[in-house]
């Protein structure tokens, strides 16, 4: 029979190529790994904070501001430093999972949660997008710059346009939704749009010339 935590604990994250590296986290040993892309010799390795976290299903792994980022599947976000994998900072636990790749722009985080459920169409469960400034100064708050509830299950991923400062995804039963980003990180003014009655889309939306396409 199948048997959810072990298919979960035995995955891989996907890759992530920053210059001369491959990153990738590891379920298996709960480890982030940095590879030399040339020869695949794992140059350094660090286990996650606690070695009963895991990825679950998306896997996605993240980099920006001189930092790599695993999601885990109670939600947390972890950074470790690009050079030393030291860790550096992990956001409060909020009991979703990590449900979409993560997008770096201008100093911020963007990533997606949903309910550790099998079901992934069931309307009662939350879906999320998180926003979190990947810069630490202070050491002690780790804290969330700002959430927006959706209500609708998604598995694509997100598009950031600098132009409009707008983040564009594609969730539930095809909605496409655009959502402001304030100088400050927040979420607001969100509009959607249905762009077909049946099915479920995965997609990504593109932007390019003032249109979104997906």
């Amino acid at each position: 029979p199948f048997d959810e935590k072990t298919y979960a604990n035995n995955t891989v994250s996907k890759i992530k190529l920053v210059g001369n590296y491959l990153y990738v986290a590891d379920d298996a040993k709960h480890r982030i790994m940095k590879i030399d892309k040339k020869d695949g010799t794992i140059l350094k390795e660090q286990k996650y904070c606690d070695e009963s976290y895991i990825q679950g299903y998306v896997s996605s792994i993240g980099y920006g501001d001189g930092k790599v980022y695993v999601g885990y599947d109670n939600g947390r976000v972890q950074a470790f430093d690009e050079n030393t994998l030291e860790s550096l900072w992990i956001t409060d636990e909020n009991k979703n999972a990590i449900n979409a790749d993560f997008v770096f722009t201008n100093g911020k985080l963007y990533f997606g949660t949903t309910a550790k459920t099998t079901d992934w169409y069931d309307n009662g469960a939350p879906f999320s997008y998180y926003v979190v400034t990947t810069s630490d100064d202070d050491k002690t708050n780790d804290k969330v710059t700002d959430t927006k509830d959706i209500g609708e299950a998604f598995s694509g991923n997100i598009t950031y346009d600098e132009m409009t400062g707008t983040i564009y995804f594609v969730a539930g039963t095809n909605d496409l939704y655009g959502i402001k980003v304030s100088a400050d990180g927040k979420l607001k003014d969100e509009k959607k749009v249905r762009l077909y009655e049946t099915g479920y889309s995965a997609t990504t939306p593109e932007v390019y010339n003032g249109k979104v396409y997906v």
